[in-house]
């Protein structure tokens, strides 16, 4: 009985553990499409400044395996995906304090080129935001 209940644990454990793996490959239509910045919010006083750092009313593409973010872009990335409570992710990720955002949850959408981690994107309320160097720039959808 006592091997019975230690393996039953261990199926349940495996059960749980895969479920919260994030995702590899990921089909979303509202990731895809053109973005525009709306936004932009210095948060770090002391962080150093990105070449690509963009401006308000440019825009970002976004396809399947394509990203076009300012002047960087990414041929063949691989995609990560998971929800998270949005203010613990920005605080414990970014050490940001954000008291203006409405939404409880957020779609983060981690880009990799070639195994390396180059950004986060984080999809809440029909908007994106985007941390680049000190910045935090908030975008809206303007094309699918």
């Amino acid at each position: 009985m006592n091997k019975f209940l230690r393996l039953l644990s261990l199926a349940l454990l495996v059960l749980i553990l895969t479920s919260c793996a994030p995702k590899e490959s990921i089909s979303n239509p509202d990731l895809y499409g053109v973005w525009q910045v709306k936004e932009i919010k210095d948060v770090e006083e002391k962080q150093r400044e990105v070449e690509s750092t963009l401006r308000v009313d440019d825009l970002i593409y976004i396809s399947k395996n394509d990203y076009i973010i300012g002047n960087d872009v990414i041929h063949e990335a691989k995609t990560k995906y998971r929800r998270v409570l949005l203010e613990d992710y920005l605080f414990f990720n970014y050490k940001i304090e954000l008291n203006d955002i409405d939404a409880e949850y957020a779609d983060v959408y981690s880009i990799y080129e070639g195994g390396s981690f180059r950004y986060d994107l984080i999809i809440c309320n029909e908007k994106m935001l985007i941390k680049l160097g000190k910045y935090l720039y908030t975008l809206e959808k303007t094309d699918k």
